[in-house]
């Protein structure tokens, strides 16, 4: 059970493989004082920060709840020139630049300025002024350019210097997009030398580089965040010092922001979500808009992290559950971090993991098949809790948990909404009415007459493993004395048993000792693996003590909240509320959930299927099957895959009464859940060495891609319908019902595929699809097919679709997609649930190959640790996608392999529903032994 200690291994490890972040140094050697009131701290090349320091207050040097990690990082080297009146700054990716004098100090003053030599590597540099760029008499002109001359950009001044042989370097500057270039003659100065110039006040900066995206936002224009002011009394600006770069200054705002997510609680979720005016056009919901992210076309983003609450972590602590919020209170000074990421969105968010804390790393379970319903009570649906009763112990393993073990279908994970918990007040406590009270904390023994053996049951079916439980403890209603422990908890803390004691979305959450008491006493003894807190009240800290006190314990666990703010990325997951089931919800998700991961939450959960809606039949079901059955699919390609509703059914196998011929509901909709089930070795890698290690979500838009990042067509409202899942993965999901096109029902799905040097193949049939026209794929998609490509050449880890859940995948079917020559491919994995892999208790597998003429050799390679979970020895198969022809010989380490019947392991067959060719080695090699395939055809 997830709250427990979890078992500990003793054992020398490779830190190398290790996931545990560095001590914390001091910040010293990355901080520049500008000034007396200005320090700034370099963070990465891309993320400098920008305090102001009000006379009479200090800088602030803790780390704080959204960077957390402040000073773990490793030290970027940058250089510092702060012998005039300007201050400059230079990394690797930008130079920052803050004039020291205030407003009232420089009425009419002489600063410096940067200018440009031309050469190649400095042309395209946005190096400019600014401001009122005339000389005063203190540099010289060339003679065919005495005065300024127009230009639209700064190449084009490069270009106007070059073509003039008296031009040593020039300064460029835009005002109202008319551009002013001023050409300098040789004797003037050397390549990136200041020049005296004096300064107009009431000038303007330029206009960004690049121009707003062509699809309206669905949120509002963002505001200036605060600390501005106090930076505006100065000049504070920077630059890119890549080719075609950006630009900025304090005093701007980024009209293209690519957003983040949706805002904190309590201000909104998706309840009630969603109806959208035009979607193709980028018009979703206007109610559920989406909150400034860290990415932009302008190349940059401010984020105001003055009010972030400060925390307590020991320097020398590697362990994040150390940390504590501090009561100090903040002193209001502006505390500013650009992020200066140009089009590298990919680096951007790994400089926010760096500094801000990895997303956060789930157990393997969470990322299976979830059940949910909020099953209803008298108050809520009489006439159903007539017809099918209440939620009970049996009612639950008869009618769900059998069902998904009679169809064969996965399941991984059951979640109970609030009906188990006691829901009337005290002194009734026992009575099950409705929600009287939403909260609560014990088990309601008149609908599970023994809980611990309920559990039991649950960890002991569906494999070694068995199924999870996730509780509702909407812990907003206090503990009252009907609590089973409540004055256990009470005495323990000297407190007043017989008065209510609060939840912990108080100050409360602030005393430890409080919230260790909360956690033993109200948390622990229901045995639940995933905690759901559905308040409103949810906070970043909120959030995170759910998954802290199991930290503590060894072991990974889910608390299923609502979102919280920056920072809310280290834990997982999102619920985004209870929405209208409708097409346009399952449209905006498919929006929404991507551009999570440009703030780094990449745990998004949605209510498949949504949550309220009017009655189709008698029998419970909400939505129409073809609804249901896309928003499945958008599942299976989603970061958590869980089904939920209310005073409903959906379990798939009660769909049949809708059969037609040639479609059978259950069949299709099971489809969709043994595609999750197959693909979460490759979800679970992504998620270990992509999303905790280096900051990219399981989904991320098409601009993530730095090939696509350059095209329109990655931002344009047209292709917001689709999103990388990992990396090797295109998702288009369905969000619209089928019409009747040549005698079959169709859905006509359009796919903007950007750039791949081995192409993309449809995941369904290997088919190539990438030879339209400016690549836009067009096809029309039935009910059982799911627009989904992968990349030419890619290897994927994967498993049996109908294979019981394991730790570690045996057979791990190795899937090699056509298109490349030679590739490679990994697949990580650890125990699955505890911490041990901080320590490199894990093992990452690499396959690579070369395909020739003569066949193909293949070598499969394991680094890492052993974890006390890891098999002696499993089963590897490697599916050669497009490949049907069989081998004239197969040898796996030298031994030889018969061909054989298909699944008789070990052997080699061709599997003619899917065009493949597989070679299984059998289990004679040991987990963690080198395999050499050779293949010859």
């Amino acid at each position: 059970m997830t709250f427990l200690a979890a078992p500990t291994v003793a054992m020398a490890v490779s830190l190398s493989m290790a996931f545990l972040p560095s001590p914390r140094l001091s910040e010293a050697s990355q901080q520049v004082l500008c000034s007396s009131d200005a320090r700034f701290t370099v963070l990465t090349p891309r993320v400098i920060r920008a305090e102001y320091r009000v006379e009479g207050t200090d800088f602030e040097d803790s780390v704080t709840e959204v960077f957390l990690y402040r000073g773990r990082q490793s030290p970027t080297p940058f250089t510092v020139d702060n012998t005039t009146d300007w201050c400059n700054i230079t990394t690797s990716a930008l130079i920052l630049s803050f004039y020291k004098p205030s407003t009232a100090e420089r009425a009419e003053v002489k600063h410096y300025d940067w200018l440009v030599q031309p050469s190649d590597d400095q042309c395209s540099a946005l190096l400019y002024s600014g401001f009122d760029a005339s000389c005063s008499g203190a540099c010289t002109r060339t003679a065919k350019y005495p005065q300024p001359t127009t230009a639209e950009s700064t190449d084009a001044c490069c270009a106007i210097c070059e073509a003039d042989s008296d031009c040593g370097a020039f300064v460029y500057h835009s005002e109202h997009q008319v551009g002013n270039c001023f050409l300098l003659a040789h004797n003037t100065t050397e390549s990136r030398h200041s020049t005296e110039k004096t300064i107009t006040l009431g000038s303007k900066v330029a206009v960004p580089l690049h121009p707003p995206p062509s699809s309206p936002s669905p949120g509002p224009a963002p505001a200036p965040p605060n600390g501005i002011e106090q930076f505006a009394k100065h000049l504070l600006q920077a630059r890119s010092l890549t080719p075609n770069g950006w630009s900025w200054a304090v005093t701007d705002t980024a009209d293209d922001n690519l957003l983040g997510t949706l805002f904190p609680t309590p201000s909104a979720d998706m309840a009630g979500c969603c109806s959208n005016p035009n979607a193709s056009a980028g018009h979703y919901d206007p109610k559920y808009p989406l909150d400034r992210g860290l990415l932009s076309r302008s190349g940059w983003a401010l984020i105001d992290d003055s009010k972030s609450p400060l925390m307590n972590w020991n320097a020398t602590s590697q362990h994040i559950e150390d940390a504590w919020i501090s009561s100090a209170l903040r002193t209001g000074n502006p505390d500013l971090y650009l992020f200066g990421c140009g089009l590298a969105y990919k680096k951007c968010l790994g400089d926010f993991s760096s500094i801000a804390g990895p997303i956060a790393f789930p157990p393997l379970f969470g990322l299976g098949v979830w059940w949910s319903r909020h099953w209803g009570d008298e108050s809520g649906n009489k006439k159903m809790v007539d017809a099918v009763g209440v939620m009970t112990e049996q009612a639950i393993i008869t009618d769900v948990l059998e069902g998904y073990a009679e169809h064969n279908l996965p399941l991984h994970v059951l979640v109970l909404d609030m009906e188990w918990h006691e829901m009337d007040t005290s002194p009734e406590c026992t009575k099950f009415v409705g929600k009287t009270d939403w909260g609560g904390y014990t088990w309601n023994t008149t609908l599970f007459s023994d809980p611990q053996a309920f559990v039991a049951k649950l960890h002991e079916m569906r494999g070694p493993t068995g199924i999870r439980l996730s509780l509702n403890f909407h812990p907003d209603s206090g503990i009252d004395m009907c609590q089973k422990y409540h004055n256990n908890m009470a005495t323990a803390l000297g407190m007043d048993p017989s008065k209510p004691l609060p939840d912990i979305d108080g100050l409360e959450s602030l005393n430890e000792t409080y919230v260790d008491a909360y956690f033993k006493y109200m948390i622990e003894p229901t045995c639940v693996d995933i905690a759901w807190t559905d308040t409103p009240k949810a906070t970043t800290w909120t959030n995170w003590l759910y998954v802290r006190y199991p930290m503590k314990k060894g072991n990974r666990t889910i608390n299923f909240s609502r979102y919280g703010g920056l920072g809310n990325h280290r834990t997982p997951t999102g619920f985004s509320g209870d929405t209208r089931r409708a097409w346009d919800t399952l449209e905006y998700e498919i929006f929404m959930t991507p551009r999570a991961s440009n703030v780094g939450f990449g745990w998004w959960s949605h209510d498949i299927g949504g949550f309220a809606g009017s009655f189709v039949d008698n029998d419970w079901h909400t939505e129409s099957p073809e609804l249901f059955l896309r928003w499945l699919q958008f599942g299976a390609l989603s970061p958590i895959m869980r089904t939920h509703c209310r005073y409903c059914d959906q379990r798939v196998w009660t769909w049949n009464k809708y059969d037609a011929p040639n479609v059978s509901w259950i069949n299709l909709m099971s489809s969709a859940m043994y595609l999750r089930n197959q693909l979460v070795p490759y979800i679970y890698t992504h998620a270990a060495l992509r999303t905790h290690r280096e900051g990219q979500a399981l989904l991320v838009p098409m601009y993530w891609d730095e090939e696509a990042a350059v095209y329109p067509e990655a931002y344009d409202a047209q292709w917001q319908q689709q999103y990388f899942f990992g990396q090797d993965l295109l998702a288009a999901p369905i969000s619209a019902a089928t019409t009747l096109n040549n005698g079959r029902n169709t859905t006509r799905k359009q796919i903007w595929l950007p750039p791949s040097s081995s192409g993309w193949y449809d995941y369904a049939t290997m088919t190539r699809v990438d030879n339209d026209t400016h690549g836009v794929y067009t096809s029309e998609f039935g009910l059982d097919q799911i627009p989904l490509m992968v990349r030419g050449g890619a290897v994927l880890p994967t498993r049996d679709m109908r294979s019981a859940y394991k730790v570690v995948a045996d057979p791990l079917l190795w899937v090699i997609v056509p298109g490349a020559t030679s590739s490679t491919g990994s697949v990580y994995e650890d125990d699955g649930e505890t911490m041990d892999f901080r320590q490199g208790l894990s093992q990452t597998t690499t396959l690579s190959y070369v395909h020739s003429s003569s066949g193909v050799e293949i070598q499969v390679i394991s680094q890492g640790q052993t974890f006390v979970t890891a098999p002696k020895s499993r089963d590897q198969w490697i599916v050669l996608r497009g490949f049907a022809k069989l081998p004239t010989s197969v040898q796996c380490n030298g031994a030889t392999v018969l061909a054989r019947g298909v699944g008789d392991s070990p052997g080699y067959w061709v599997d003619p529903t899917t065009d493949s060719v597989v070679v299984a080695c059998g289990n004679s090699t040991s987990f963690s032994e080198p395999l050499s395939i050779t293949i010859k055809t």
